[in-house]
C-alpha cells in the first residue's frame, strides 16, 4: 500500500490508497484463510518449534558429553547413541562411562528430549491421519521425495492450486528461482530469490535431496581425482616425448635436406683416405 499513500498518513489517505490499489488490473490478492486452515498451519509451526528445541538439545547434549572426553560424529543417530548412555551410563561393550554424578546432572536434558521426541510423534501422527483423508495430498505424495508432513504443508499453505498459471510459477512463490537483473538485452541470473515461505521451501529442498542419488564415498572420490591426475601426467609427458621426437625428426630431415642440396667437397693437400687416417 505504500507506493500509493500519498504524502502524509491519515486514515482518509489510507482509504485512498486502498481503493486505488483495488483498481490496479494487475494486482494480486491474498485469500482469507479458514480457521480450520490456520490449524493446521500452526500445527506445523509448532512441530518446527519442537524439532528445533530437540537439536538445540541434544546439542547442548554433545557439549557436555564432550567434557568427559565422550564425542560422537554428526548425526541424529550418534546424538541419540550419546543420549543413551547418559541415560545408561554405559556403552554397548558395557563400559561404564558415564559418572552417576553426571547422569544425575543430565537427567532432566535427556528426558527433555524423550518429551520432545513424543510430542513430534504425535503431530507428525495426526499429519498422517490428515493426509489419508485428503485426495490432493494423496496425489502429492505420488511425488518422490514428497511424504505425509510436505504434502500436508502444501495442501494447508495453497488453498488454490489454480492461481499459478505453471509449475515455474509455484516455483517463484517459493523463491526457487534464480534472481534476475537484466538488462540492455542481456540476460543475467543470480542465484535463488529464496522469497517466500521458508518452511515449505525447506520442506522441498531436504525432500529432493533425500531422493537424490547419492554421492560417491569421498576416499573412492579421490583415489578417482588421483587415477585421473595420473593419466593427465601420462598424457602429458607422452605429448611432450611426442614433441620431442617430431622436433628431433624435423631437425634431422633439415639437415640432410641440407646436405643433399650441398656439394661434396674434398680437401685440396691431400686425399679423402688420408685426411680420414690423420
Amino acid at each position: 500500500m505504500k507506493p500509493y499513500v500519498r504524502r502524509n498518513k491519515s486514515d482518509q489517505v489510507d482509504a485512498a490508497a486502498i481503493y486505488e490499489a483495488m483498481t490496479r488490473p494487475g494486482q494480486r490478492f491474498v485469500p482469507v484463510r479458514s480457521i480450520d486452515n490456520q490449524a493446521e498451519l500452526m500445527r506445523h509451526r509448532a512441530r518446527e518449534l519442537l524439532a528445533g528445541q530437540r537439536t538445540a538439545a541434544l546439542n547442548a547434549l554433545r557439549g557436555h558429553l564432550a567434557e568427559i572426553g565422550l564425542i560422537a560424529p554428526q548425526g541424529a543417530q550418534h546424538a541419540y547413541g550419546l543420549k543413551r548412555m547418559a541415560a545408561d551410563g554405559f556403552n554397548e561393550n558395557g563400559e561404564i562411562v558415564v559418572p552417576d554424578c553426571v547422569r544425575g546432572a543430565l537427567r532432566s536434558l535427556v528426558g527433555q528430549i524423550d518429551a520432545l521426541d513424543e510430542a513430534i510423534g504425535a503431530i507428525d501422527r495426526e499429519l498422517a491421519a490428515s493426509v489419508k483423508a485428503d485426495e490432493t495430498a494423496k496425489r502429492l505424495m505420488t511425488i518422490p521425495g514428497v511424504g505425509p508432513v510436505t504434502a500436508s504443508a502444501i495442501v494447508a499453505t495453497i488453498q488454490d492450486a489454480g492461481a499459478f498459471a505453471s509449475g515455474r510459477e509455484f516455483a517463484a512463490f517459493l523463491g526457487l528461482t534464480p534472481r534476475q537483473n537484466s538488462t540492455g538485452g542481456k540476460t543475467r541470473l543470480g542465484r535463488i530469490t529464496k522469497m517466500g515461505d521458508r518452511y515449505l521451501r525447506k520442506l522441498l529442498v531436504v525432500g529432493a535431496l533425500r531422493d537424490a542419488a547419492p554421492s560417491p564415498r569421498p576416499q573412492r572420490r579421490l583415489a578417482s581425482m588421483g587415477e585421473r591426475d595420473a593419466r593427465a601426467q601420462d598424457g602429458q609427458i607422452q605429448v611432450q616425448s611426442d614433441r620431442g621426437g617430431a622436433r628431433q625428426q624435423s631437425r634431422a630431415h633439415r639437415l640432410r635436406a641440407d646436405d643433399e642440396g650441398r656439394p661434396i667437397r674434398r680437401p685440396t693437400d691431400c686425399s679423402l683416405n688420408e685426411r680420414t687416417i690423420r
